[in-house]
Formats: C-alpha cells, structure tokens, sequence
C-alpha cells in the first residue's frame, strides 16, 4: 500500500524500550523494542521489507535523556549554579570540574552500559518555567524527575551511545 503510494520514507515513532511516559520519548532500554511494538525480530523483518521494496525506514531515537524511575539524587545538585556552570563550559569550551553536580544513586532497573557519573549533566530537574526559557538550564537541566539529562560532550559517552544505536 505505502510503496503504491509513492512513500519513499517511513519515519518510525520512539519504539526502544520506554517507561510510557512522554509519549514513547522517555527510553528505558536502547537496545531492545519496547513490547507494544513487537519484537526486535518482528521490527528487523518490517525495515527488511520497506527496504525490499525501496522504503527507508527512519528511527525517532531519543540522544538526550535516559529514564528510570528507580534512579535518585543521592548528593542534590545546586541546579541553578549547576547549569550556568554547565552553559559556561560548554561555551569555553573546557573541561573544568563543575561542583554544583549532584551524585545519582543508580537504582537496580537503571541501564547497566550507562550507570557513571560522567555520562550525565546531574543538574537536577527544570522547572516549567525554565523548559520554555533560553539558558543553561533547558540545555542542562534533567527535562522532569526520572528523565536524566545525557553529557553530550563525553567522549566515552558518545562511543558507547553511538554502537549501541548502530545494532538498529
């Protein structure tokens, strides 16, 4: 039907494993689909069909939290202190130690490849106001409690990130 049609691309809604939250945007698991979609498998023969008949397949895949509901704040960050320091180094493009982080407990459902410290701005949860602002803290800032905000600019981050989206 698509390829009578003349649809060339589908782009696929978040479909890793999620919490529910955010409408699917809220990934719990990157390496496996979420079970309301079917199975890796069942997902694997649907690209290698749309492919089979000239269809790409696009992935809406989340880079910039990870969730999980059973992860805390075992040190509070300074959020505020947190973010400008955050934005500052971003700008100066440095790598100074930001001692306004918090210290995440990571809980026992929290993804095994993710659970350091460094893989995470820590600045702790904007509020409304600040997610509709300009400034650090919608740049640094975790989105909502349980939605940790990713360090982007780890390098080691990025690798592990990186190949583990590529198994798609």
């Amino acid at each position: 039907y698509l390829q009578h049609l003349g649809v060339n691309t589908v782009w696929i809604t978040p479909l890793l494993q999620h919490d529910g939250e955010y409408h699917g945007y809220c990934t719990t698991n990157p390496t496996t689909i979420d079970p309301g979609f079917g199975t890796p498998e069942e997902f694997r023969d649907l690209v290698k069909e749309a492919h089979s008949r000239g269809i790409r397949v696009v992935l809406d895949i989340v880079i910039n939290h990870l969730c999980d509901v059973t992860t805390t704040y075992s040190e509070k960050p300074a959020h505020l202190q947190c973010t400008a320091a955050l934005n500052h180094r971003y700008w100066a493009a440095t790598n100074k130690e930001i001692p306004s982080q918090g210290t995440l407990d990571f809980g026992p459902t929290f993804f095994p490849p993710f659970r350091s410290q460094s893989f995470f701005n820590r600045c702790g949860s904007d509020t409304i106001e600040e997610m509709g602002a300009e400034g650090g803290a919608t740049m640094f800032g975790d989105f909502t409690m349980g939605m940790f905000d990713f360090d982007t600019q780890n390098w080691d981050f990025q690798e592990i990130f990186t190949e583990l989206h590529k198994y798609w």
